[in-house]
């Protein structure tokens, strides 16, 4: 996913492309690139709240 040119995303897009999306399609990898540092941070924070979420997923 290229970000070339996007200066910013907003949290709810990061986290529907970077947690849930990830989650229901597991087989499909999503690799960002070109990213600014404000894309950055929505992306590091929506990819951590999956992890969390993922292993809440596999404790219950």
């Amino acid at each position: 996913m290229d970000f070339k040119g996007v200066s910013a995303i907003g949290q709810a897009f990061a986290d529907e492309l970077f947690r849930v999306f990830k989650l229901d399609h597991p087989e499909v990898e999503l690799f960002p690139i070109n990213m600014s540092d404000d894309v950055k941070k929505m992306v590091f924070r929506a990819s951590m709240s999956s992890v969390i979420t993922k292993a809440l997923r596999i404790e219950n």
